[in-house]
């Protein structure tokens, strides 16, 4: 991703927990390789007369970082990794993942059609250039336009996501409907939430991804 993007692709929209972890461990990575460099620079130099113990050390020296590097790269940033039930948000962890997978790509700070950006809480429920029109209107669903358009025919061309992109399945329509009639907060934990029995398999699927 930074090769080909730059250098802050990963962590530029990133929740700032996450975005710390993720440029801590990858200072972690490239002092490893500082550390590879050395020890091989230091190997040459040493060539021949005292060696055994101090070419056998290197080895050992650097044989414990290759081994915690999975470790680490299992569990990159704190805020990512299986969170208890405790931790996770309505918001963050169940509606923001979808928007991200289906609505982001049009709708982020490098393209914003509409004038619209979902890619932040404050920025989706700030809505488009249509002032009449709110994305996301506290309470009522149908006054939403983010629901309006999922609602609308997939040939429609006012439908969201557009035809032939990937499409929000029935239950996730109906998990964001059910999160703005429940007041669209950015703020209300899964485990204090009061998610319908219908709507808890859309739940585990979007915690699962």
């Amino acid at each position: 991703g930074n090769l080909v993007h730059g250098s802050k692709y990963l962590t530029q929209y990133a929740p700032e927990p996450m975005a710390q972890s993720m440029t801590s461990f990858e200072k972690w990575l490239m002092s490893l390789v500082d550390k590879k460099k050395h020890a091989s620079e230091d190997a040459t130099v040493v060539d021949a007369p005292p060696p055994p113990p101090e070419t056998t050390q290197a080895p050992e020296a650097s044989s414990p970082p290759p081994a915690a590097a999975p470790g680490a790269a299992d569990n990159p940033p704190p805020a990512q990794p299986a969170p208890a039930s405790g931790d996770q948000l309505v918001f963050h962890d169940l509606i923001l993942p979808m928007l991200e997978a289906k609505c982001n790509k049009c709708h982020n700070a490098d393209k914003s059609k509409g004038d619209l950006r979902m890619d932040t809480y404050e920025l989706l429920v700030k809505g488009g250039q249509d002032e009449k029109d709110k994305s996301v209107v506290s309470g009522k669903p149908d006054d939403s336009l983010i629901v309006k358009r999922l609602a609308l025919p997939n040939d429609d061309e006012d439908h969201m996501p557009p035809d032939g992109k990937e499409q929000f399945t029935k239950e996730e329509t109906a998990l964001v409907k059910w999160w703005i009639q429940e007041g669209a907060s950015n703020t209300l934990a899964v485990k204090d939430a009061k998610i319908p029995a219908d709507l808890q398999a859309a739940v585990a699927s979007v915690l699962k991804k």
